[in-house]
Parts: structure tokens; sequence; C-alpha cells
């Protein structure tokens, strides 16, 4: 895991919200007790809170993807600086 500043860490989810992004990664908060983990494949996005609210959806790829990613990240990380990232498979 690395600690990154939250802007590079929520422009690195976003990127796999786009169309054809495959792979994953965990958004974790710095005491690690809430976190955000996006996977995307084959043209849809599967988004898990871990936190305030705990529900994982799949989201079809694009801005609709984009904007359920933000809205998790406000709700799970609303006073974060910092970030820790981490790939996942």
């Amino acid at each position: 895991m690395r600690l990154v500043p939250m802007k590079q860490g929520v422009a690195s989810a976003l990127a796999l919200c786009g169309k054809g992004a495959r792979g994953g990664l965990e958004l974790r908060t710095f005491k690690k007790d809430r976190g955000v983990r996006i996977v995307a494949a084959d043209g849809a996005v599967r988004l898990s809170e871990d936190g305030f609210v705990t529900e994982s959806r799949e989201l079809p790829s694009g801005s609709e993807a984009k904007r359920a990613v933000r809205a998790a990240v406000a709700r799970e990380f609303p006073r974060s600086n910092k970030l820790y990232v981490q790939e996942v498979s």
C-alpha cells in the first residue's frame, strides 16, 4: 500500500471507470477503517464500499460509474487529505 494525496488516488480510481479499462484499485483511509474498492472488467465496474455504508454494486463503464465513484469517495473520505492505494485483482 502506498500513501498518496487524495486527488491522485481519486484520479487513479476514475481512470478505471473508462470504457475498456481493466484492473482494480482499493482506496483506504489513513487508519484503514474505511475504504472503497473499484474493479473494472468486461465493460462493467464493480464498486464496493466498506465504512459508513457497506454495499457492493455493478455499474456500466462511463459517466455513471464515475459519478458513483465520486459519491462513494465523498461519503467515505469526507475529511481525508491522503489515502492508501493498493492494486487488487
